[in-house]
């Protein structure tokens, strides 16, 4: 009998230790799985933040971030690109040396300014942001040649604006150069240069034979240094106005 107690006492002993054990295991495995998930979600997390400060460090040709959420700025000296050579020959030529953008789209997501700088002038971008779809573009005059400059500039709009600034810094807004293009039927032309004088700029137009005198709007004085008599010129100049806007000599 004494036996047979015994015997039950030892296997309810067998029976208690085997279910702690189970218990423990149980307790111990699930901290675990926790671990392992909490673990996995930082390194994912951690990615992103990676990743996303990778696209958003500071541009060593810009001096600002190359892309964001909001925008993307284009490389134009990547003349390898097909997208940026077809950009430079189909829109960017067209104006030249007229300080201004020009927007084409309407604020939605593939929409792009083109900023301008006056000829023999730069411009250096202090921001960019979309702020409750108020897009905003801050610039700050510069010298040719410093660090960060831009002569022109493509900013491609990758996040829908219902309104937009493009300023320097002091809050001067810059020129819409469509609306000036409205107001004086802005075109490109050339012609062959015979003298400047004063605000006045004399040349023998393409597919004339005798000359005619302009009226210079803004033309920085030094945009004749390398300009000689005999020379070809460009020139933006208006239909309606007989204003010129830009002078450049034209590339041999």
């Amino acid at each position: 009998m004494k036996r047979n107690i015994f015997l039950l006492l030892t296997l309810l002993l067998v029976i208690s230790v085997a279910v702690g054990c189970s218990q423990d295991n149980n307790q111990n495995g699930e901290p675990t799985a926790k671990t392992v998930e909490i673990t996995s979600e930082a390194n994912e997390n951690e990615e992103e933040k990676t990743e996303v400060e990778k696209v958003e460090a500071v541009s060593e040709m810009f001096g600002i971030p190359e892309e964001t959420a909001a925008y993307r700025l284009r490389d134009l000296t990547d003349t390898d690109d097909p997208h940026t050579q077809y950009i430079l020959e189909e829109e960017v030529d067209d104006v030249f040396g007229i300080e201004g953008f020009r927007l084409t789209g309407n604020g939605e997501e593939g929409s792009h300014f083109l900023i301008y700088a006056e000829e023999n002038e730069a411009f250096i971008f202090k921001s960019i942001e979309n702020v409750l779809g108020d897009f905003k573009i801050v610039l700050q005059k510069a010298e040719p040649g410093t660090q960060y400059a831009q002569n022109i500039a493509y900013v491609l709009i990758r996040e829908p604006f219902k309104s937009y600034r493009i300023e320097f810094e002091d809050g001067t807004p810059l020129r819409d150069i469509d609306i000036m293009a409205n107001e004086t039927a802005l075109t490109k032309d050339k012609g062959i240069f015979q003298e400047v004088n004063g605000d006045e700029l004399t040349i023998i137009p393409d597919g004339a034979t005798i000359p005619y005198t302009f009226t210079l709007e803004d033309v920085p004085e030094d945009a004749f240094d390398k300009i000689q008599n005999g020379d070809i010129i460009e020139l933006m100049r208006g239909k309606f106005s007989k204003k010129v806007y830009s002078v450049r000599k034209k590339a041999e």
